[in-house]
């Protein structure tokens, strides 16, 4: 990046803040607001509750949100998110959200759009924002960042690129997302009239057995057996991180309710609530943490992949939330787990399942390894355009 000119953000774009709405003059159906809640993923969704007027729009130039224009967010957690306007229709915008509204003579807007997304960009955010309970960064502040400036046409060749792998990457991660409803698809074509007969329905622990361990937290240690929490169930899904360890000496001490193993159902109990996972093959053994229960399926009544999408389903979510207690943190007591039923077809059924889910995970697989491959070639992109 050093062969090219480095210039102030604000030399090449202007950088306009919102204003500063009164919520209790929102309407439905008017001209969208954007927030900072509607930058996502970096694009930008609309909320038609959230509106003000068409002549609000009319006589407020400076708070037009036009297509193609790029916004971050100036404070909070998300300080310097970035997302992009690619719809046709007006939009206004919100106090605590900035945008960049570049000059086509000097910069092309997908050129700038993929700088202010790269880690030397946000590094820079990131220094800059102040604030200790929110940090916040000012449009003065953004237009002051250094951005570098190649030719137009090198701008354009370096966005194509970087486009073609977004792309990419975009469409392999709707695959991986498919072949999630796919399973889903499935499960409900399999059990959807067991789910309706409830003749079928069993409480809990007649289908599994617990593997309980709240109220004990044990102490961490940089190395040794994987402690696995609620943090590692994300959206459904295992993640590996964060990666937290007990020692061999406290796993042994403390392992006296149980040992929960490969493809048991991990449920969590509160914060958040209701998110269930098997646990995958990566561990010989683990231990589990406090807010979580690890439940195992009894032989040949149960398997763990019924289970799992089982206790996703929105009966089991609704009997669960109704069961659940606590106003700014929802969780639920092992007693009041203990008394919801879900349907119990026939087990060859749920064997059948099982096949169908282990092959399309195994395509998720595949999938996800194409996934880890595009991203590393688009991180290797813009590491190379912009580090």
């Amino acid at each position: 990046m050093g062969k090219w000119e480095m210039v102030r953000l604000g030399d090449v774009a202007e950088i306009q803040g919102g204003y500063a709405f009164k919520s209790e003059r929102f309407i439905n159906n008017g001209v969208p607001i954007i927030r900072i809640g509607n930058l996502e993923d970096d694009v930008v969704n609309i909320d038609k509750n959230i509106c003000y007027t068409r002549e609000f729009w009319n006589d407020n130039k400076a708070f037009r949100v036009l297509k193609n224009d790029i916004l971050i967010a100036m404070s909070g957690a998300t300080v310097g998110k970035i997302g992009l306007f690619l719809l046709k229709e007006p939009a206004l915008l919100n106090q605590r959200v900035s945008k960049i509204s570049v000059n086509t003579k000097l910069v092309t807007n997908r050129f700038v759009y993929h700088y202010v997304k790269s880690g030397l960009f946000m590094e820079q955010v990131k220094k800059l924002s102040f604030g200790c309970a929110q940090p916040n960064i000012s449009g003065k502040q953004i237009s002051d960042i250094q951005i570098p400036l190649p030719p137009l046409e090198v701008q354009r060749k370096i966005a194509e690129t970087l486009d073609a792998a977004s792309e990419l990457l975009a469409m392999r991660k709707k695959q991986l997302a498919e072949l999630d409803k796919l399973i889903q698809s499935v499960f409900y074509d399999m059990f959807n009239a067991y789910f309706k007969d409830f003749n079928c329905y069993k409480k809990l622990p007649n289908l599994c057995d617990f593997i309980d361990y709240r109220g004990k937290t044990p102490e961490k240690s940089e190395y040794g057996i994987p402690l696995i929490t609620a943090k590692n169930v994300k959206d459904n899904k295992f993640s590996i991180e964060p990666r937290e360890f007990i020692l061999e000496s406290t796993y042994k001490s403390i392992m006296t309710r149980g040992f929960p193993k490969i493809n048991d159902v991990i449920f969590t109990t509160e914060a958040p609530l209701g998110n269930v996972c098997r646990i995958p093959s990566i561990f010989d053994k683990f231990a589990v943490g406090q807010t979580i229960i690890a439940m195992q399926p009894k032989s040949n009544i149960m398997n763990s992949e019924y289970l799992e999408f089982a206790l996703t389903s929105k009966e089991f979510q609704g009997e669960m939330l109704k069961r659940s207690s606590g106003s700014t943190v929802k969780g639920i007591r092992s007693k009041e787990l203990v008394k919801i039923s879900i349907p119990l077809p026939p087990f060859p059924l749920q064997t059948i399942f099982a096949e169908i889910v282990q092959k399309i995970e195994e395509q998720k697989v595949l999938v996800q390894k194409a996934i880890n491959e595009t991203q590393a070639l688009f991180d290797s992109l813009m590491n190379e355009y912009f580090e």
